[in-house]
């Protein structure tokens, strides 16, 4: 059976608990927020009294969680403060069957699950960006004077009473840094992780509400992966088109010429028509010698498959006249339309038919229906729409990134200036 500590605090006596045993030489109360460290008589003094309020760091010291299958338990909590009003919160885990150890960093609800790494030997403040030995990249995001203002629980160090000094270097979702605590130098290799598997590890439903953008959070969408899912879609889209319409031409599906006399109280039925392929545009072309005079023709596109209906109407008008000497008209004797979307299947068309009472001279009209070929407008008001939506994600992406690089004296984002 693993041993346990059952720490009282020397000031106010109450318990911190955590499931295994380890040595330790500092230990801070969640209760009284007060710091102990080991004298050289091996007892516990204060060393001093805390004022950041414990219970904002929401995850307690013996709350365990599973990573990497194993078992991890927070056998310590650090708050660290920046710039006079930043907070972050250190969580430092170890695992209940082995010496292995995690760490989360927890600002503004955004968390990085860490461990030591020291193959990161080789980072240089100097240098603006770092290749680990995996030949990734990192970018310097800054160098940090942090204050310790909150320790909590079992610590086998003595907690700083001067500043830390960090140094981080980030390629999102991952980061390295450099932790300097007396002189002693520590390395860190991390990834973001989401406040989703920080509830299911330890079964919380409170987590730090998320602000602003982490500084290795990442966006929502990868741009690479994107643009390689959007050109292969039209790709796609753009095969499917040719490939379906190969052989497809422009198709007339009616050329007569109408009386309007003969057809004034009844409709005109073509005959039945069948279209393959993709859906096109029927145009309708209409044509009658009026003068000074209006005609009209209504047309359904009847499927006989599915009795659906499609109906549009269409007035022709010619009016023309000499005005001051000067001659003008207005209209045309001549007009079309087109009824979109008209997709494979068996059809006919039903017209209507009339023309003004007083135009004698009007006895006739042409109607040409005509299947046209499947227009590209389709695919390209597919690829404008992709792109605009391209251009969205990419605009976010960039605003996305100036925001995590906001805090940082290395932004390679401009400054705005007002």
């Amino acid at each position: 059976m693993n041993s346990s500590i059952d720490f009282a605090c020397p000031k106010c006596q109450v318990t911190t608990k955590i499931s295994q045993e380890i040595d330790f030489i500092s230990f801070g109360c969640p209760e009284c927020q007060t710091v102990f460290t080991k004298n050289k008589d091996d007892k516990f003094e204060c060393l001093k009294k805390q004022q950041y309020t414990f219970h904002d760091s929401i995850l307690p010291v013996g709350a365990k969680a599973s990573f990497k299958n194993l078992r991890y338990e927070i056998i310590g909590i650090i708050v660290k403060k920046t710039g006079g009003i930043y907070y972050w919160r250190e969580y430092t885990l170890k695992s209940v069957s082995s010496d292995d150890y995690l760490y989360l960093s927890e600002s503004n609800g955004h968390w990085i699950l860490l461990e030591e790494d020291n193959s990161l030997t080789g980072m240089n403040q100097q240098e603006s960006v770092f290749t680990d030995s995996n030949d990734i990249t990192y970018d310097k995001y800054g160098t940090t004077s942090a204050e310790i203002v909150g320790a909590y629980g079992f610590f086998d160090i003595k907690i700083p009473q001067q500043n830390t000094k960090v140094l981080e270097y980030i390629n999102p979702p991952y980061i390295i840094s450099r932790e300097n605590i007396n002189g002693v130098y520590t390395y860190y290799k991390g990834v973001h992780i989401a406040s989703s598997a920080i509830k299911e590890a330890f079964g919380v439903s409170d987590l730090p509400f998320k602000s602003g953008v982490g500084i290795v959070q990442p966006y929502f969408f990868n741009l690479y992966q994107t643009a390689i899912i959007f050109c292969a879609t039209l790709l796609i889209i753009l095969i499917s088109h040719k490939v379906m319409n190969l052989e497809r031409s422009d198709k007339e599906v009616l050329n007569e010429v109408l009386s309007f006399s003969e057809f004034k109280n009844k409709e005109y039925l073509s005959p039945s028509f069948n279209l393959q392929g993709t859906s096109a545009p029927l145009r309708i072309d209409l044509s009658t010698p009026i003068s000074n005079s209006w005609a009209y023709a209504g047309v359904s596109v009847v499927n006989e498959d599915t009795n659906e209906e499609i109906f549009a109407e269409k007035d022709i008008e010619y009016y023309s006249g000499v005005e001051d000497g000067e001659s003008w008209s207005e209209g045309s004797p001549s007009e079309n339309f087109y009824i979109c979307g008209l997709g494979p299947g068996r059809y006919h068309l039903s017209i209507s038919l009339s023309k003004e009472e007083l135009s004698y001279n009007t006895n006739a009209i042409s109607v040409k229906a005509r299947w046209e070929s499947a227009s590209n407008w389709n695919f390209g008001f597919i690829v404008i729409t992709m792109l605009v939506i391209f251009g969205i994600i990419a605009l976010g992406k960039r605003l996305f990134e100036k925001s995590r690089w906001s805090d940082s004296d290395y932004s390679p984002y401009e400054t705005d200036t007002y």
